[in-house]
């Protein structure tokens, strides 16, 4: 599988730009990085795109939510390692029209539990809402954490080099 590398003058560009639908929908169509444990589950954070502020692989990619009943809520992309987002549709978009340029959320983490409704327990949350809030599964107050991008002893950097043993 092939890993892209993005050079400075069009990391630079993406950076600049409004993140548009057209973008996204080619953005859709890059092959996704299946992550395997020993234990055989299978998982998968991003795509080979290289995410446009740390130019990790694999935790990178674009996003889509959808409301309970079914319809597509929001559309975006983002990087699970170092907390780059940028929104193209959706509630978060229409009301806050300004997330079609990249910035950063927020990462969190319940010590209770360690679970945060994801796989591996770590959540996110936008930067303007107010704290980091409860823990859907055990309802404790979660902490702000730093991002893998910013700590060498986050689990996900593990992943990172297998990803890159894997892309190699």
């Amino acid at each position: 599988m092939a890993v892209f590398r993005l050079d400075e003058k069009l990391r630079n560009k993406i950076m600049e730009e409004v993140y548009n639908e057209k973008q996204w929908e080619e953005e859709m169509k890059s092959p996704g990085i299946m992550i395997h444990f020993s234990s055989g589950m299978k998982f998968s954070f991003g795509s080979s795109l290289p995410c446009p502020q740390c130019e990790t692989v694999g935790f990178y990619g674009p996003r889509i939510s959808y409301s309970s009943n079914g319809t597509v809520e929001r559309k975006y992309r983002a990087c699970k390692f170092c907390g780059f987002w940028q929104e193209v549709s959706g509630g978060i978009f229409k009301e806050r029209p300004e997330t079609a340029n990249p910035y950063r959320c927020i990462a969190v983490y319940c010590e209770k539990c360690g679970k945060d409704g994801e796989i591996f327990g770590f959540n996110w949350r936008l930067p303007w809402t107010d704290g980091p809030g409860c823990c859907p599964d055990c309802k404790t107050e979660r902490r702000d954490i730093k991002w893998a991008s910013d700590d060498l002893n986050h689990p996900y950097q593990k992943l990172k080099e297998q990803i890159i043993k894997m892309t190699k």
